[in-house]
């Protein structure tokens, strides 16, 4: 089980990703300590993932927008666009993944909610010139365990807000 002490969630992910904590994102300081990348150098692939809290400065409607806008700026290249829903009323997360086919920088992207308090978003990138040939098995490979991540994904229960 991955789970940061600086963060507010947990999830299963195979120990072949390796995680860092974001220092900076442009320049700038992450808006949120929860910031991370999972890299997996043996696949030379990341997934970056950043939290946000849902409050009055940012609303969950804002998020959202944020995360479509941010999945159609690769639609240009994209020959495919497939969107779904993800659902565990269990543990209160809810979201959307988008898969992209074509030559795209990010294949695949989701976003996890709560609709009340919390805000996450990965987006899964290749350290290489996309060829979607070359890159299609790789992409089979990581879609399971990105699933497994979002099917094992919850929000700390000592944490509910922070």
């Amino acid at each position: 089980m991955v789970s940061e002490n600086y963060c507010p969630l947990q999830f299963e992910f195979p120990t072949y990703g390796e995680i860092k904590q974001e220092q900076s994102f442009f320049d700038e300081k992450p808006s949120d300590p929860c910031w991370f990348t999972i890299s997996v150098p043996a696949l030379n692939a990341a997934v970056y993932c950043s939290y946000g809290k849902i409050n009055a400065q940012k609303g969950f409607d804002q998020y959202i927008d944020d995360a479509f806008k941010l999945v159609a700026k690769h639609d240009i290249k994209a020959e495919y666009r497939e969107e779904r829903k993800i659902t565990n009323a269990a543990n209160q997360v809810y979201g959307m993944a988008f898969e992209l086919d074509g030559p795209v920088a990010t294949p695949y992207q989701f976003y996890l909610t709560d609709s009340l308090h919390h805000f996450f978003r990965a987006a899964l990138y290749f350290n290489a010139q996309v060829n979607p040939d070359s890159t299609r098995p790789v992409l089979e490979f990581m879609r399971r365990d990105l699933q497994h991540m979002q099917s094992t994904f919850e929000w700390k229960k000592d944490i509910s807000v922070r």
